[in-house]
């Protein structure tokens, strides 16, 4: 149901989403990206897609009814926080939820991240959810408690989280009245080998070293 396909760059995650989409035999899929990545999603479903199945982009501007959701849909991050789009795709009950760049949802109090992860985000509107990223953590562990929280992969909070596989120190703060707060600020990662044993299940990474050689031109 979920999973985090962790590969370096360019060694075709969206492909192999999109194979597995078709192995399964989906449905209804939705593709959640950047806007910059929409068009390049179609062309990756017309490539490595063996079912021929419509695919259509959300654009801003386009009002589209439920009814008139085709079997694929990609839509941006950023489209997503309009009400009556998201409400659109909220009323499908999609086969499969594939969250390209997931990083993009790493803050968990940000509102596209509540619209997918959220008590009534679109996840819960899906049979399986994947997340994409090659970066998955681009500043430090902390960033990867949303999506192992919603995974199932911990039920640690998100403080109990930080304590467990973050280095952190207390940054004094100097307040408009002379007084002192103290902020936590992150500087590193520890518990490593635990960390990587508890996404193990759920993620997958290859390197460019390690499957180059296999890859066509």
């Amino acid at each position: 149901k979920y999973a985090l396909l962790a590969d370096e760059m360019r060694l075709g995650k969206s492909a192999q989403a999109i194979t597995a989409s078709d192995y399964v035999r989906a449905t209804h899929i939705l593709v959640l990206c950047p806007a910059v990545a929409r068009i390049n999603w179609v062309r990756e479903f017309t490539k490595f897609s063996s079912r021929g199945i419509c695919s259509t982009v959300l654009l801003p501007g386009v009002k589209m009814k439920p009814t008139d959701l085709p079997t694929i849909v990609t839509c941006s991050y950023d489209l997503l926080l309009r009400n009556d789009v998201f409400a659109s795709l909220l009323s499908v009950r999609w086969s499969v939820l594939v969250l390209d760049e997931v990083h993009y949802l790493k803050e968990a109090t940000a509102e596209r991240t509540k619209r997918v992860f959220g008590k009534n985000g679109l996840v819960h509107q899906a049979e399986r959810c994947w997340g994409l990223s090659g970066t998955p953590t681009p500043n430090n562990n902390a960033e990867l408690w949303i999506l192992c929280y919603v995974f199932g992969i911990t039920k640690l909070s998100y403080d109990e989280w930080v304590e467990r596989y973050c280095e952190t120190v207390e940054l004094p703060i100097r307040t408009k009245n002379g007084g002192i707060l103290y902020r936590t600020a992150i500087t590193g990662g520890k518990n490593i080998p635990e960390l990587k044993a508890l996404l193990a299940p759920r993620m997958l990474r290859r390197r460019r070293a390690e499957v180059l050689k296999d890859l066509p031109a």
